[in-house]
């Protein structure tokens, strides 16, 4: 950081992680493994490209096995993203901590995609979908009829929906909850902050706007991949307080965005940014940023259907 914050890293160390009075959730996590699948995206990012399990997770970072955490789809081939879900699942059987999956599922194509979402609903470890709509060339696109009454279909079968997008596509995303009313919605990677200064007040005012919903949360994840290499402490911390004001304790999670956080920064180092620009807050309110929220979003306890 600019201002020469030191950053300590202390979590390798497992008893650290249980010695902290709230258990931690990673609401956002990805594994892949470009031997199984195919990830056209990971060749603009050589860096992160190579194999990322909850094998290397744990070499790098041993207090993982203290943490629950939520699988987020990682973008492999469509018709490869059924048996990426199937993939995990099984992985969650040796890698107990693995509590939930947030599964690729094309939301616009009517009678196909609720063919797709009932083949997601005979898996319990699939609490929510991802189309990414940052993807998308048409920023209106989460509003085209097909989709809403795909986004709709979600509320009946009790899966959250994960808004991943850019930031100027928040006013048509604030449309989309608004005409869905009944769903749960979780907006990925602060809705893609900017501290850009022809673009900071715009998202700002637009994330204020959609957090005026109850029904959407937000993930304090994905920061420093949308950051300079180099930036002020404090225009992290300006981001955390607009974020914070307008969603408050009860609507906002933590997630890790790892191994993307690698492409600039750690797991480490995220960790301990959040829990600093959280350290105001009680320990009630920071339990649930931590685990809480993601366990009551996500159903992630056994006793919640």
């Amino acid at each position: 950081m600019e201002d020469g914050r030191q950053v300590n890293n202390p979590f390798r160390n497992i008893q650290f992680m249980k010695s902290l009075p709230f258990k931690i959730v990673d609401s956002h996590l990805h594994f892949w493994d470009p031997e199984q699948f195919g990830y056209p995206w990971l060749g603009h990012v050589p860096i992160i490209a190579s194999k990322h399990t909850p094998e290397e997770l744990l070499k790098a970072y041993p207090f993982v096995k203290e943490i629950d955490a939520v699988f987020v789809q990682a973008e492999c081939r469509t018709e490869q993203a059924l048996q990426e879900v199937e993939w995990v699942t099984q992985l969650s059987k040796k890698y107990p901590w693995i509590k939930g999956i947030v599964a690729y599922a094309p939301m616009n194509q009517g009678k196909k995609t609720q063919k797709w979402l009932e083949s997601l609903d005979k898996n319990p470890m699939v609490k929510g979908v991802r189309h990414q709509l940052q993807g998308e060339e048409e920023d209106s696109f989460c509003l085209k009829p097909d989709f809403i009454k795909g986004i709709q279909s979600l509320s009946y079968r009790g899966l959250v929906f994960d808004l991943c997008l850019k930031h100027h596509q928040l006013p048509q995303a604030k449309e989309l909850v608004e005409k869905c009313p009944h769903n749960s919605f979780v907006l990925d990677h602060f809705g893609n902050a900017t501290l850009k200064d022809d673009s900071f007040e715009t998202w700002s005012h637009d994330l204020r706007r959609i957090a005026e919903f109850p029904h959407v949360s937000v993930k304090l994840s994905g920061l420093l991949t949308q950051l300079p290499t180099v930036v002020d402490s404090r225009k992290v911390s300006e981001i955390f307080k607009v974020v914070l004001d307008a969603f408050g304790p009860q609507r906002t999670l933590f997630g890790s965005d790892w191994p993307v956080v690698n492409l600039n920064g750690n797991y480490e180092q995220w960790l301990e940014i959040v829990l600093q620009e959280t350290s105001s807050f009680s320990e009630s309110d920071r339990h649930s940023i931590f685990s809480k929220n993601a366990e009551r979003i996500y159903h992630l306890k056994k006793d919640e259907s």
